[in-house]
């Protein structure tokens, strides 16, 4: 009897020190993971997102690249008239100081291929509190450098048609043979040009060659530089009208005589303008002439008629 007892408290304990260590390697196995710690508070913040980007519970939250908390829990929701998800995030109560109401959230990768984790930015203001929501900041990932790289190879390959196809300057250079026989004749018409100037009698190969053309060419803009001051200066009629007011304000009195002559030839009723207008005067003035040359010619021929002379 006394063995069986024995052996049967033998097994009790055994079993009692079973299940403490399967409860145990529970209750460690739940800690690890969940990336959580039993002897500190946790605070409960939130995050809305269209994407998850492949974030999953358990996976871990970060301030600044330090580990604070981690994911617990992900359910959908409609905010905003948008439909996405709302990811809760348990962070421990003593890091909740470093987070502010306008830090902003990023969900980022560990690695080029590693897990998604949140990562949120310390901000200033006031602390945030149990159930707020941060704002999220989306973080460029793998699918979007891939869709960007996708997009810029299809845009490339369709470049790349266009210029087997010959079209554009690059592929008329690569397909045919237009714009090398157009460039060629470029070439001969400018080497043949070259050659004239420095071969040929012309101005232009004159001037090249030529020293004494070219020294004429060099006096010729000499003195026109010497007019150019000289009429800068108000130099001569042409000078003093460009810069002289007296020598402009004479010929404006001038003009302004031949003005006045001109107004009074133009009245009808003046001795200048009966003389200019009216045939009238011009007939008297005419007869009159016509008469007197008729009286001269008499008196030449009959110069009795008009002088007598007496001794006596």
């Amino acid at each position: 009897m006394g063995t069986s007892s024995s052996i049967g408290w033998k097994d009790l304990k055994t079993g009692i020190l079973f299940v403490f260590g399967i409860g145990l390697f529970a209750v460690l196995g739940l800690v690890i993971g969940k990336n959580t710690s039993l002897l500190t508070g946790l605070t409960k913040v939130y995050i809305f997102v269209e994407d998850l980007q492949s974030l999953a519970q358990n996976n871990f939250v970060a301030v600044s690249g330090k580990k604070v908390g981690t994911v617990t829990d992900m359910g959908f929701e409609t905010r905003n008239d948008k439909p996405g998800v709302v990811v809760q995030l348990s962070i421990r109560t003593e890091y909740i100081d470093m987070i502010s109401k306008n830090s902003e959230a990023r969900i980022k990768s560990l690695g080029v291929l590693g897990d998604k984790y949140v990562d949120i930015r310390p901000g200033s203001g006031s602390p945030i509190e149990d159930g707020d929501f941060l704002q999220v900041v989306h973080e460029p990932s793998i699918d979007d450098l891939s869709g960007q790289a996708l997009s810029m190879m299809t845009s490339l390959n369709q470049i790349l048609q266009k210029i087997n196809q010959g079209e554009g300057t690059i592929g008329k250079l690569l397909t045919t043979t237009e714009l090398l026989d157009k460039l060629d004749r470029t070439v001969a018409n400018l080497e043949q040009t070259t050659n004239m100037l420095t071969n040929g009698n012309g101005l232009v190969s004159k001037m090249l060659t030529d020293g004494q053309m070219a020294d004429k060419v060099s006096n010729m803009v000499t003195n026109l530089n010497d007019v150019s001051l000289a009429l800068k200066d108000g130099k001569g009629s042409l000078g003093k009208l460009m810069v002289d007011e007296s020598f402009y304000n004479n010929l404006n009195a001038v003009t302004q005589r031949a003005d006045a002559l001109i107004s009074h030839l133009d009245n009808p009723n003046g001795t200048l303008g009966k003389l200019a207008n009216d045939p009238t005067l011009y007939a008297n003035l005419n007869r009159t002439v016509n008469s007197l040359d008729s009286l001269l010619v008499d008196l030449k021929q009959n110069p009795s008629r008009y002088v007598k002379l007496s001794l006596f």
